[in-house]
């Protein structure tokens, strides 16, 4: 089957700074192990060209406030490259500045530069896939013009859906063939904002096979008699909350046994570090930067718990990892993974950012015995066999079929 993917990100060789997710790389790369032809065009967003060349300190500004817009002058070219067999086109789209709306002029001219790639390779989609609504929504709608194939939307978060200056969106979606969500709150939500009959697809992320076939079940580690270790991976932005965690931590352990390793980087990372120094607990966090998955899969092997307590989550695969690893994974209520963490079972769900209900959590994965520990560290585990990269592909094949 050939199955063209509209998506607003993707890793690149010469795009390091962005650290886009790769959410979409792991799908695509699975359809192709599963014999489909797989083409991916990555439309990345191209602003004004002085904002390329603000001073540094400017720049993590817009990243802040727009919650992760890199400003990387690479991402601007038109690029070609093949990725595991998943061919991959770059095409930057103009866009004024961050969070502003695409140019229907600009859209227009993005369809046709797609067709004229498809047409050059005489490649026809019999699926058209588009991850994240904007500008991959109004895109595919104009490719219904022209491409009779089936179309599918994977919505990362609702915030274009929400807004009433965005009431064409709602109007848009109608036109595609089906809806997917990166969670089971998301779904519902979607739901109710769209008033459709069916709830949409749940879009869940998974494990690399491998991983899943080399690990085991050991939990020999709660049994060990030191500090609590703990640790986060992701981008060092506000809205991952990793400041409430520091600010929890040092309520629950006021005599300090415990390590939190931060994993990633990102603009706030030197407040954090100020945020340890102010609280004394500059011995018991260690940032440790980018690591490749590897490293971190070992980090969290040799981890207790996994705390990521974000805003606004769609999914996070990390919690997935943490769980295959044997952590006792504490993560948001509606956020990625409420439909596969059961509070109390498999982990624990936090409301966002709170920081009374993390010390409570915290409070009781410190008191509960080790047997209790390790049945929830095994379930984890058990629920995350189901989450393989290539079952997660099919069932995503699937009900983009259904």
């Amino acid at each position: 089957m050939k199955i063209l993917i509209l998506t607003s990100s993707y890793p690149l060789p010469d795009d390091k700074k962005s650290v886009p997710t790769g959410v979409v790389q792991y799908f695509a790369r699975e359809l192709i192990k599963q014999g489909h032809e797989v083409r991916v065009i990555l439309n990345s967003k191209k602003y004004l060209l002085p904002l390329y060349f603000l001073p540094s300190f400017a720049k993590k500004k817009i990243a802040t406030i727009t919650e992760g817009t890199y400003l990387s002058y690479k991402t601007r070219k038109n690029t070609f490259f093949v990725d595991s067999g998943v061919s991959v086109n770059r095409l930057p789209i103009s866009k004024i500045y961050p969070k502003g709306k695409f140019a229907d002029r600009n859209i227009v001219r993005q369809k046709n530069k797609i067709l004229e790639i498809l047409k050059s390779d005489n490649y026809c989609p019999d699926v058209v896939i588009g991850h994240w609504i904007n500008p991959q929504l109004p895109i595919m709608n104009y490719l219904k013009n022209d491409l009779k194939s089936r179309y599918a939307l994977i919505i990362h978060g609702d915030g274009y859906l929400l807004a009433e200056k965005n009431n064409e969106y709602r109007e848009l979606i109608k036109s595609v063939d089906v809806i997917g969500c990166r969670s089971e709150s998301a779904s519902e939500d979607i739901q109710k904002i769209l008033n459709i009959n069916e709830k949409p697809f749940v879009c869940s992320s998974g494990v690399p096979d491998l991983y899943i076939e080399q690990s085991k079940i050991d939990v020999k580690k709660f049994s060990e008699k030191k500090d609590l270790r703990i640790v986060f991976v992701g981008k060092l932005i506000k809205r991952k909350n990793v400041d409430k965690i520091i600010e929890s931590l040092k309520l629950a352990f006021p005599d300090k046994q415990f390590i939190f390793d931060i994993i990633g980087e990102g603009e706030e990372k030197n407040s954090l570090i100020d945020l340890s120094r102010e609280l004394n607990l500059e011995n018991n966090i260690i940032f440790h930067g980018r690591l490749t998955r590897d490293q971190v899969i070992e980090k969290m092997n040799n981890a207790h718990c996994f705390i990521m307590i974000s805003s606004k989550e769609t999914f996070g695969l990390v919690y997935l990892e943490a769980m295959l690893s044997n952590c006792i994974v504490v993560a948001s209520k509606r956020g990625g993974v409420d439909g596969i963490i059961r509070d109390g079972v498999n982990g624990y769900l936090c409301e966002e950012g709170n920081v009374n209900e993390l010390v409570n959590i915290l409070t009781t994965i410190s008191q509960i015995d080790i047997s209790q520990k390790t049945k929830i560290a095994t379930n984890a585990y058990n629920t995350v066999l189901n989450y393989s990269d290539s079952s997660v592909a099919k069932m995503y094949l699937e009900n983009v079929l259904n």
